[in-house]
């Protein structure tokens, strides 16, 4: 991912984008976005991307990052946070049930324009 992707991200009012930093340099990010769903009525949000530099993990930056996006949410009146993970990374559904997120059988389908 560039910076110019990732300025772009910056740039969007319907997005937000958080960094941790350690001694000036990012070693985390979290990036999330904001919409209304009409299914339930309210502003939800989408969590599209959580990465902290491996050697940085295990020390409460991912935990720091997510819930500065739950209360960005929160202060946005969001009903619902969402996001999506690989049913194979047991480290990150343990991580996100930790944060209280819980789990949906669903299917996913996908497509080009």
């Amino acid at each position: 991912m560039g910076g110019e992707t990732l300025l772009k991200a910056t740039r969007d009012k319907n997005g937000q984008l958080l960094v941790a930093e350690v001694q000036g340099k990012v070693v985390g990010v979290i990036h999330q976005l904001f919409f209304y769903d009409l299914l339930n009525g309210g502003m939800n949000s989408y969590i599209g991307m959580l990465v902290v530099e491996e050697h940085h993990r295990n020390q409460g930056i991912g935990s720091r990052l997510v819930e500065s996006a739950i209360e960005a949410a929160r202060q946005r009146r969001v009903v619902e946070v969402r996001l999506d993970g690989l049913k194979d990374k047991e480290d990150a559904i343990r991580f996100y049930r930790k944060h209280g997120f819980h789990s949906e059988e669903t299917v996913n389908f996908f497509r080009g324009p």
